[in-house]
């Protein structure tokens, strides 16, 4: 919590044109501002596209640059840290991550060990699960791992839960359902 007593959410999304971003916006207006504070997390240096929409609803864009690293595992390990770094600088107490699969991971222990005390693990696709050998891997060894460092399940669809959650979480229904959607009147 912040001095105000405001609990901080982290979200972990690019601010462009996509789904994941909608999500984010909405929460982002629609969350009561005594009670929560909603910053995000991009992996860019630059402005973003919604970036001013954004911090217009009184959170901040913190940047971790591993855009330009062509390394995997360097991009991985700044990913790591500078995460790391991040949530402990804003002193977050809830980390919502955005993902589409499972290789994003890390990044919830990485809030575990910034001291975050929730980890929020947000399936938006169902991608996971259809890109080969190597991410069937992955998906192996990080599926089992997850109940160590996510406290809440949250997909947009039963499918997204399907494609990203270990198969226990599934079956005792220990998930949540957040149907991605628009504000219609927005678009009216």
């Amino acid at each position: 919590m912040d001095k105000k007593g405001q609990i901080k959410i982290m979200h972990t999304t690019a601010l462009s044109a996509d789904g994941i971003t909608s999500f984010v916006l909405n929460v982002a207006a629609l969350t009561d501002k005594n009670r929560f504070v909603v910053d995000d997390t991009v992996y860019r240096q630059g402005k973003e596209l919604y970036e001013e929409r954004f911090c217009s609803y009184g959170g901040k864009k913190y940047t971790v640059d591993i855009w330009n690293i062509r390394s995997k595992p360097f991009k991985m390990w700044k990913k790591f840290w500078g995460s790391y770094h991040v949530l402990r600088q804003a002193q977050t107490d809830i980390f919502h991550l955005d993902t589409e699969s499972t290789d994003q991971l890390f990044l919830a222990f990485a809030a575990k060990l910034a001291g975050v005390k929730a980890v929020f693990y947000h399936s938006h696709s169902t991608r996971s699960g259809r890109n080969g050998m190597l991410r069937k891997i992955i998906e192996m060894i990080c599926k089992p791992m997850m109940p160590l460092v996510v406290d809440e399940y949250l997909a947009c669809s039963q499918e997204a839960a399907a494609s990203v959650f270990p198969k226990h979480i599934l079956k005792k229904k220990k998930y949540r359902l957040i149907n991605n959607g628009i504000i219609v009147k927005d678009y009216i």
